[in-house]
């Protein structure tokens, strides 16, 4: 009898944690990467880039480095660049 219990819990802990994964999965967050160049296509260092969540007004900011990339990192998916 006890078996029975212990291994219906199991199964139960097991489910539980496949669909905590499978939630996680169903995240909304990336980075953004670019790189930044002038009309000439020459890189532009030390820029900064601005993207905003229009939704919750968080911004968020990085400057491009000596090759003219940026890369700003755990935005939400509706940001404005």
């Amino acid at each position: 009898m006890k078996s029975r219990v212990f291994a219906g819990c199991l199964a139960t802990g097991v489910l539980l944690l496949i669909g905590a994964t499978a939630v996680n999965a169903q995240m909304n967050t990336g980075q953004i990467l670019g790189t930044v160049k002038d009309s000439q296509g020459l890189a532009v260092s030390g820029i900064p880039v601005k993207i905003a969540n229009e939704q919750t007004g968080q911004n968020f900011e990085a400057p491009t480095n000596e090759v003219g990339d940026y890369q700003i990192g755990r935005a939400s998916c509706r940001e404005r660049v």
